[in-house]
């Protein structure tokens, strides 16, 4: 694998009385085989981080693109 994919990182905003995710940090990264180490800064607190987290690549399990972060 080296593919450039986009790595994201979320916090939940209410928007007309709904919650949704809201991207702190979206960009397109180059990922190669084998493990892979990124240092995200943003400036509020997120509450999810993913790769390809809006399923624009073809996948057979979509649902682990993105995983919680720890709230604390």
């Amino acid at each position: 694998m080296n593919d450039w994919i986009d790595i994201a990182v979320l916090t939940e905003r209410k928007v007309n009385g709904k919650w949704r995710d809201e991207p702190l940090y979206r960009r397109k990264t180059r990922l190669k085989a084998g493990t892979n180490k990124l240092e995200i800064l943003v400036s509020e607190k997120p509450v999810k981080a993913g790769i390809d987290p809006f399923n624009e690549l073809i996948d057979r399990d979509p649902d682990d693109n993105v995983k919680n972060l720890p709230r604390s």
